[in-house]
């Protein structure tokens, strides 16, 4: 049975299961961003800012089933 924690006036919630997507994706932009900084490696993607749409787009879509 799954543990159960109390919620203050809103009964009884159930512990959050899952990978933490999100953060393992900021996780590995800031190393990327870090490394291309310290110019170790060189990183280009000038559509990068589409790229984190999509995948942002794919969590709230996931987060709703």
């Amino acid at each position: 049975m799954a543990k159960r924690y109390k919620q203050r006036n809103y009964g009884y919630m159930l512990p959050k299961k899952g990978f933490p997507t999100f953060a393992t994706l900021l996780f590995i932009i800031g190393v990327l961003w870090l490394l291309t900084e310290l110019k170790l490696i060189k990183f280009e993607i000038p559509w990068w800012p589409v790229v984190l749409i999509v995948v942002a787009i794919g969590l709230l879509s996931n987060r709703k089933k």
